[in-house]
């Protein structure tokens, strides 16, 4: 120094500015360098120090620095009052170009909802919102980075048309406790709103057994199970569908009058192998028991021919066949009904002795013409074969005058 002094330095911040005055510049990114240098001047026993403060000015931005700070910056521009990343409804501003001259290219995962420009189109109500991936490539010089923004394009709303067939989709008969479409015993639930604002109205193929109101009138059991068409009349605004709903609708439980009736219908004579209506020789079956629990009692117009068991006795050949009525009376509870039945039992075979006697009955002289018992003139006729297979022998009281084959001698 001036006068004869020494002078030595020290500096704060030794990697920007060493004790001997070589500069290392700080790199772009971390700005300029404000460093305090202290130099001690002395002589002899005396000391002085001073101070310099310098401003050391960053190096030049790399492009890798460039690309590195325009990623920091870059963000999405959106142009809807309420857009955000989580709900885009309006077209994107995608930059071309960063901060520190660099250049920004632009892909979308999914074109047809967000372009490569930023152009959005939304994706029906029906299929949902969509989650868009946008990639931009920053690049300066050889330098590139990328970075990803994922945002979500809303739906486009409702239409009545998708508000219709949306309620189609869900819309149930409501069934009380234990019933199901395959067997409806209880009144029905029939929604008059539908999901997303939509109107319903119904309408019943049978409004006797299902009202439009849902009202059930099961069939009597008679009648049996009914099938039953609901239709369900969807609307929104001007949109309209339709949709049917096919439930079965039970019976109710058979009452004993029908329990009787449908026992006297199924009733019926158990006739042994061979016999029928028109011709019983043997015993037959009389059920006590009918159909759907009833009990069965019979009676005959004539027990002597057929019991009220069934059991069966012939008539003899000479009576001929007989025609008998059986009544059977059904019963359930305090119902009662009667069913008849007429039937023929055949008369037994014929004995010899019926034979005999019935050819004896039939057996006649047969007389020339002209003759007859108390004039004969001629040969008689004198039949050898009776009737039912009986044969026939002649004797006479006076062979000279009639011979035994019927030769007259006058």
């Amino acid at each position: 120094g001036a006068d004869g002094t020494s002078v030595t330095w020290s500096t704060d911040n030794p990697a920007v500015i060493a004790a001997d005055g070589t500069i290392s510049r700080p790199a772009y990114s971390a700005g300029d360098a404000t460093v305090t240098l202290t130099a001690t001047i002395a002589k002899g026993a005396a000391t002085e120090t001073k101070t310099f403060v310098v401003k050391v000015l960053k190096q030049s931005q790399t492009d890798a620095e460039a690309v590195a700070n325009a990623k920091t910056a870059l963000d999405l521009i959106y142009t809807g009052l309420n857009d955000s990343a989580d709900q885009v409804v309006q077209n994107l501003i995608l930059a071309t170009s960063g901060v520190d001259g660099t250049t920004i290219e632009w892909s979308s995962s999914n074109t047809t909802v967000i372009t490569n420009e930023g152009i959005v189109t939304r994706t029906p109500f029906s299929m949902g919102d969509t989650a868009v991936t946008l990639t931009a490539k920053i690049s300066k010089g050889t330098s590139t980075l990328t970075k990803k923004f994922v945002v979500i394009v809303l739906k486009q709303s409702q239409t009545d048309a998708e508000a219709v067939a949306n309620a189609k989709g869900a819309l149930a008969v409501g069934y009380a406790a234990g019933d199901s479409v395959s067997g409806v015993t209880q009144d029905l639930t029939f929604t008059t709103m539908g999901v997303d604002g939509t109107s319903v109205t119904w309408s019943s193929e049978n409004p006797a057994v299902i009202a439009a109101d849902g009202t059930i009138s099961r069939p009597a059991y008679s009648a049996g199970d009914a099938t039953v068409t609901l239709t369900a009349t969807i609307t929104k605004g001007v949109a309209i569908e339709t949709k049917t709903f096919v439930v079965k609708v039970l019976k109710q439980s058979q009452t004993d009058a029908e329990a009787v009736a449908n026992a006297k219908g199924a009733l019926a004579v158990g006739y042994t192998a061979g016999d029928s209506a028109s011709g019983v020789t043997q015993d037959f079956t009389l059920a006590t028991m009918g159909a759907d629990g009833t009990s069965v009692t019979w009676s005959s117009d004539n027990p002597a021919v057929i019991a009220a068991d069934g059991t069966i006795s012939r008539p003899a050949y000479s009576a001929g066949d007989a025609t008998v009525t059986l009544t059977a009376t059904i019963t359930k509870g305090a119902a009662i009904e009667t069913k008849t039945f007429v039937v023929k039992v055949l008369k037994q075979s014929q004995t010899d002795a019926e034979a005999v006697a019935n050819g004896k009955g039939a057996l006649a002289v047969g007389y020339a013409a002209g003759d007859s018992a108390s004039g004969v003139t001629q040969d008689l006729t004198l039949a050898t074969m009776g009737a039912d297979g009986t044969s026939v022998t002649w004797s006479s009281g006076n062979a000279a005058v009639i011979a035994a084959d019927g030769t007259i001698s006058r």
